[in-house]
C-alpha cells in the first residue's frame, strides 16, 4: 500500500517568498500614508511670498505633530481656494495687530516686531487691512485683536505675498503643519 500524499502541503519557495514580499510591501504602503497623515508630510513651495526664508521651488518637511503654535512659526495651512499656504505667524489669539502702511512696519501688542527675515513693503495693506481703515478707527492706538482660536499670518516678502492683510486671520484649525526643515 502506498501513502496517500496529504493535501494542501508546503508552499513552494518561490511563493512563499512572493507572499512575503507582497505583505511587506502592503505593511510599507501602511505605514508610510500613517506617517504622512499624522507624522510628517513633505511640499514643494510656489511662489515668493516667503522669500528670502523660503525660495519658490523648494521642499519643506512639514512636522503634524504640534501641540500649539506661537509667533514666528512657519504653519502650513488650508487655503480658501481649497489648496495649501505657508505662512509665519505674526499673531496669535488675544494680540493686537498694527501695520504700519507709510513704513509697511509690524506692530504687536503695541511694540515693534523686529523682523530681519522680512522683506518689508511700504503700502502692502490688502483687502483685510483697507477694510479695517475704511471700516473703523484702525490705528497703533487702535488695532486690530486677533480672536482665540485664531492667527494673523504674514509672507516674509511683503510686497508679494498673499497672506493675512489679504484674507483676515485663519483658524488654527487650518494649520495642519509647522515648516520644519528644507529638503534637498
Amino acid at each position: 500500500m502506498q501513502k496517500e500524499k496529504p493535501r494542501g502541503g508546503r508552499m513552494r519557495p518561490a511563493a512563499m517568498i512572493a507572499v512575503i514580499a507582497l505583505c511587506a510591501l502592503i505593511a510599507a504602503v501602511i505605514i508610510t500614508a500613517l506617517i504622512n497623515k499624522y507624522m510628517f508630510s513633505m511640499i514643494k513651495v510656489t511662489g515668493a511670498g516667503m522669500e528670502p526664508a523660503i525660495y519658490s521651488g523648494e521642499r519643506w518637511l512639514i512636522d503634524k505633530r504640534f501641540d500649539d503654535i506661537s509667533r514666528g512659526d512657519i504653519v502650513v495651512f488650508s487655503s480658501d481656494d481649497g489648496g495649501a499656504s505657508i505662512s509665519r505667524v505674526a499673531a496669535v489669539g488675544g494680540d493686537s495687530v498694527y501695520i504700519d502702511m507709510q513704513s509697511g512696519r509690524l506692530y504687536i501688542n503695541g511694540g515693534l516686531v523686529d523682523e530681519p527675515y522680512a522683506k518689508i513693503s511700504a503700502g502692502t495693506g490688502g483687502k483685510f487691512i483697507t477694510e479695517l481703515q475704511s471700516g473703523r478707527n484702525y490705528s497703533k492706538e487702535s488695532p486690530y485683536v486677533v480672536e482665540d482660536g485664531y492667527i494673523f499670518v504674514l509672507g516674509d516678502n511683503r510686497g508679494n505675498s498673499r497672506d493675512s492683510r489679504e484674507f483676515g486671520p485663519i483658524p488654527e484649525s487650518a494649520v495642519f503643519g509647522i515648516a520644519a526643515r528644507k529638503l534637498k
